[in-house]
């Protein structure tokens, strides 16, 4: 557990000195994910701890580097302005210091020169609330009990998902119905031509269509068919050219690996040492009945061959189909955190929570999307820049979350802002159209203000985004 704590601490002072080394968004998307990983793993380890008073001391600790980890996104999205030279200079000479002193659980005591330029007063604050998060802040259980990325219990979680799971149109009830018609099927073809042992092909069929991603899925079966297909000729090779006496050597071999490699990405490998691992251990054991383990070989084979048709031509269950309804949701949530933008704290926190939890689920999906067969190098770059400019959007409306709007205008800004995100929900769907520009008033566009900028910019890059999708028209 001390170890995953200082994990959580380095992880934090690399990021936060990777800003001032570079502003390559993926690099600094990387670092991010890596503190959310090592996070999620004190997170999950704290559930173990004996201790009541030692568990919520962890958990204080940890949303304290929570809360530090949101004004380091704030400070990204700062750096990504036009800032002044001079004031980029000072910012990262106090980057530098912070990351220095946080890596080594000192005190902030680093100190960001200040100048007349209007924006400037965005920075002070912002590093100011970091130094005061850090250095002094504590936290009761009711600032991180609504936490829904980390801090849910395993029943919140369950019944959460299980109850969107109940939609018919939900993409857990279709996936079951294809895995019912692929073991019904499998079962009439065993039945109708007496395979003996043909439970297998429907275990095989069933395993195989365990992912619910149709790209994943079929990148699982293709796994799942030439690991098998090369275990068991490795396996018979074995058994032809090595002595009866060495196969408990072979199978112990194969027992090692293929328990090793079961939690890697490479499912062929995985499949490559089971299939081998069977194979010996059924000869080991019954060495008259080596055939059997052939005929295995063959229902696998063919349990994957049925999956893969039911999957590709019957019922394919494409994640394009149901991917406009996580980026709905996703962009409801927006709009509701930018009507609580004037609100307490804890709601805006709470509203804060949900959109993370909608975009990393966004997420998922748009990563099981790429690896749909036959993916168009543009639709794959389209999804991803979106992903993007959506996380660009959710760290400026957390920056309007950490300091506030400074402009007097800030409820007209907001309710612009609500119309045009309402605008993309309605018409994301139709975004292949044409579609006529949306009816916004600009009087209110401020880019000498920093915040309103940036989330402004990033709305507008939104709408640019839809009307790039449509197909050009010859005039």
């Amino acid at each position: 557990m001390q170890c995953h704590i200082q994990s959580v601490t380095t992880s934090l002072a690399d990021w936060l000195d990777t800003l001032r080394l570079t502003d390559d968004e993926s690099a600094l998307e990387d670092k991010r994910q890596h503190f959310y990983q090592c996070a999620h793993k004190v997170a999950y380890y704290s559930n173990s701890i004996t201790s009541a008073k030692r568990t919520e001391q962890i958990r204080m600790e940890l949303q304290r580097s929570l809360e530090v980890a949101e004004y380091i996104i704030s400070l990204e999205r700062i750096l990504s302005f036009r800032l002044q030279e001079t004031t980029r200079e000072r910012l990262f000479s106090w980057i530098e210091q912070a990351a220095f002193e946080l890596k080594h659980q000192q005190q902030i005591t680093a100190v960001f020169d200040v100048n007349e330029h209007k924006n400037n007063q965005y920075i002070v604050d912002l590093l100011e609330q970091l130094k005061r998060c850090y250095n002094f802040s504590n936290f009761s259980p009711l600032d991180y009990s609504k936490n829904i990325y980390l801090f849910t219990s395993d029943t919140k979680s369950f019944l959460r998902n299980f109850k969107r799971a109940l939609n018919i149109k939900s993409k857990e009830w279709r996936h079951g119905g294809k895995i019912a018609l692929t073991l019904a099927i499998t079962q009439f073809l065993t039945i109708f031509y007496k395979i003996p042992q043909g439970y297998w092909i429907s275990l095989t069929a069933f395993i195989v269509l365990l992912t619910s991603s149709m790209g994943v899925t079929n990148h699982r079966m293709w796994h799942r068919f030439y690991g098998t297909a090369l275990g068991g000729l490795y396996s018979f090779v074995c058994l032809y050219l090595a002595p009866h006496q060495h196969l408990i050597i072979l199978t112990s071999i194969s027992v090692f690996f293929a328990f090793t490699t079961y939690h890697k990405e490479r499912y062929d490998i995985h499949v490559f040492w089971l299939t081998s691992m069977i194979v010996f251990a059924i000869s080991l054991l019954s060495p008259d009945n080596t055939l059997i383990t052939f005929y295995r070989i063959i229902d696998t084979l063919f349990g994957v061959t049925i999956a893969f048709s039911i999957n590709y031509f019957i019922a394919p269950s494409w994640t394009m189909r149901w991917l406009d309804q996580y980026i709905t949701r996703m962009m409801r949530s927006q709009i509701l955190y930018v009507t609580v933008l004037d609100k307490p704290l804890f709601e805006q926190k709470l509203n804060l929570y949900k959109v993370q939890d909608n975009y990393y689920t966004l997420k998922n999906e748009i990563f099981n999307l790429l690896k749909e067969p036959n993916l168009s190098p543009r639709t794959s770059q389209d999804w991803r820049s979106l992903l993007i400019i959506l996380r660009r959007l959710n760290d400026s409306l957390l920056l309007a979350t950490k300091l506030g709007i400074y402009s007097k205008e800030d409820s007209q800004f907001s309710q612009k802002w609500i119309k045009q995100l309402s605008w993309i929900v309605k018409h994301f769907p139709q975004r292949y159209e044409q579609l006529a520009k949306p009816d916004i008033d600009h009087d209110f566009e401020h880019p000498t203000d920093m915040l309103c900028s940036l989330i402004e910019n990033d709305i507008r890059q939104l709408e640019d985004w839809i009307f790039h999708q449509q197909a050009y028209v010859l005039k």
